[in-house]
């Protein structure tokens, strides 16, 4: 669908735009009312949306940038109109300027499960907006801010072990929205758990940033001579390979030292859904009663023979939470597996862009063996919409 066609309809016409999420640095160049259906419009660099023209609405869309720092809508003219409209970036209007200083994730790391916490982040906010915590056993206070920075309070009720947090805060505007994205884990037995953290600090945050190295430039990915290179789509038997203890891990090169990618395993029965919460596997959750699956250190350690009957396909996902970057800003990215220290298979994702997790191979039964299966498949929505494909419940 080409989306500036459409922008450029005759002046004064409705223009409706279709459900979906579209790339781009688009112009509205005359009069009329721009009216989205669940659609997205982004860019990797440069202005998403700029209005050239007076008499313009724009309603009912979300603008978003993959860099805080970059514009999302430009608008020179007095007289434009927004109504619902949800932007992650900059606004440039003819009189000012217009920053948020929220981070994209809020990472509340584990949560002592069973007990009632209190957590706190500070934010600077340009004018007056309200806030709604979509988030079930969550609250967050104040409800209203005016402008300035504030410290907000995290009201978390008790949560039973092993729940994960994911879910959203908006600050609602008359004319935006802008999204926070809250992710955690509820845990037994955590020993550094303090209540009433801080868990996010604009000003500690600059600082933490200017001590990073922003850019990490890594020799090439490589691997051993020997190693099968799967192409995306491609299917093999492990054979003897089955028998053995295989870890999987992605090697990167040419990536932002703030990116932190987590592995997640999902443990699922014939029909493609997990039985229970337990059987996805990860930092939070890092092994099965019999060890079949472990995660260790960002690393997945798989023994195929002890993984229960009743487990068809483990899917094997990587995620990236902690900050506002995607898999599309990274150089390069090759999944490992690997028998006693050497490369038997190896996967390099390619087409990645906005990408914020991905699901990379699958392993399943197939007439009484293993085989693997090399996916690929990147989810813009993140990890919640991965959990609930699989039939998982995210705690919101």
């Amino acid at each position: 669908m080409d989306i500036q066609q459409l922008l450029n309809q005759n002046s004064g016409a409705f223009v409706e735009l279709p459900a979906g999420e579209y790339k781009g640095n688009f112009v509205i160049n005359h009069p009329c009312r721009v009216i989205g259906n669940h659609t997205t419009l982004w860019s990797e660099q440069g202005t998403v949306l700029t209005i050239c023209s007076n008499i313009v609405t724009i309603e009912n869309l979300r603008v978003e940038t993959l860099k805080k720092q970059d514009i999302a809508i430009h608008t020179d003219y007095d007289d434009t109109t927004f109504q619902n409209v949800e932007i992650s970036g900059i606004l440039m209007e003819k009189t000012k300027k217009e920053i948020w200083n929220l981070p994209k994730i809020l990472y509340l790391g584990e949560i002592p499960c069973d007990t009632v916490c209190t957590m706190y982040f500070d934010i600077q906010v340009p004018c007056f907006c309200r806030i709604v915590s979509l988030l079930n056993g969550i609250e967050i206070t104040p409800e209203t801010l005016p402008a300035g920075r504030h410290r907000m309070t995290l009201h978390i009720e008790k949560l039973q072990k092993n729940t994960c947090l994911y879910g959203d805060i908006l600050f609602e505007t008359d004319s935006f929205i802008r999204r926070i994205y809250i992710t955690g884990v509820a845990k037994d037995k955590i020993t550094c758990y303090t209540d009433g953290k801080v868990v996010y600090s604009e000003k500690e945050n600059k600082i933490t940033n200017q001590n990073k190295t922003k850019y990490v430039t890594q020799p090439a990915v490589t691997w051993d001579k020997n190693a099968l290179v799967l192409k995306k789509g491609q299917r093999i038997a492990l054979g003897e390979s089955e028998k053995q203890q295989i870890s999987i891990f992605i090697e990167m090169q040419g990536y932002d030292s703030a990116i932190d990618i987590d592995p997640y395993v999902f443990l699922l029965q014939s029909d493609n859904q997990a039985k229970q919460e337990k059987d996805m596997i990860f930092f939070g959750n890092e092994y099965t009663e019999n060890y079949s699956v472990l995660v260790e250190d960002k690393k997945v350690i798989l023994q195929l023979q002890k993984v229960n009957s009743d487990i068809q396909r483990i899917s094997i996902a990587y995620g990236i939470y902690e900050s506002q970057y995607c898999f599309g800003e990274i150089e390069k990215i090759v999944v490992k597996l690997k028998i006693q220290q050497k490369d038997f298979m190896v996967f390099p994702l390619y087409d990645l862009q906005k990408e914020t997790t991905v699901i990379a191979i699958d392993f399943y039964r197939y007439k009484g063996i293993w085989k693997v299966s090399a996916i690929g498949a990147g989810y813009i929505d993140g990890l919640k919409k991965l959990c609930e494909s699989y039939g998982l419940e995210v705690e919101e």
